[in-house]
């Protein structure tokens, strides 16, 4: 007899917290299987989300850095000297 729903859910938690269990999770899957060996779909999702987000990290770390160059380099001079 089964009890639950037929579905796997992977859910995880922010670590390093009092209570993390008590919060809401930063990241779930739920699916048919998701937890089954040995392709675990659940973790191969969590890896590509956890990819995804470092690539828009470091995109934006990249702009963030190419704005504060644009900012350090002198503007060039107007006709009217200003």
């Amino acid at each position: 007899m089964q009890v639950g729903g037929e579905d796997d859910l992977f859910k995880v938690y922010l670590g390093n917290v009092q209570y993390a269990l008590d919060s809401s999770p930063v990241w779930s899957y739920m699916g048919h299987d998701a937890l089954k060996a040995p392709s675990v779909p659940a973790v191969e999702q969590f890896r590509k989300a956890v990819e995804e987000s470092e690539r828009v990290a470091a995109r934006k770390q990249q702009e963030k850095q190419k704005q504060h160059q644009q900012q350090q380099q002198p503007q060039p001079a107007t006709k009217n000297g200003t």
